[in-house]
């Protein structure tokens, strides 16, 4: 692991006590790493850079739960795995709902069809029943 440069270390300092332009330097210092691990999780690079886009919206809004600076990165690396699982289901149930529609049209498509031939059956029985016993 890469050692965290003492700037990046004050920048952390000064982002947990309020500081939102140190945020700025930490997202460009954290975002390539993060994007890494993301990228590992999810294999999926749109779905990697969603994750850590919330990752620092999550830590921005969350950041004075943090007490201790020095647990900053895996910390963050928590919040990233957590979004990264959390777009991973719901990507699943969204590709799993579309196959479902897909077998349910088929499936009302067929029983259509099976209504369809079978409503046509009825009706030539009918319409042989309407003719003389001659002609049927």
């Amino acid at each position: 692991m890469v050692p965290v440069p003492q700037t990046i270390q004050e920048k952390t300092i000064a982002a947990l006590q309020g500081d939102t332009n140190a945020f700025g330097t930490l997202f460009q210092w954290y975002g390539p790493r993060l994007l890494a691990h993301a990228v590992r999780i999810c294999g999926n690079t749109p779905l990697a850079k969603d994750a850590v886009q919330e990752t620092f919206i999550s830590a921005f809004i969350h950041y004075s739960s943090l007490r201790d600076a020095s647990s900053f990165y895996p910390w963050l690396k928590k919040i990233l795995t957590n979004h990264c699982l959390h777009l991973l289901r719901k990507e699943r149930a969204t590709a799993t709902g579309g196959r479902l529609e897909k077998k349910d049209s088929i499936i009302l498509q067929s029983i259509e069809e099976k209504f369809e031939r079978s409503a046509s059956k009825q009706q030539l029985f009918e319409a042989m029943n309407n003719l003389s016993e001659e002609l049927r």
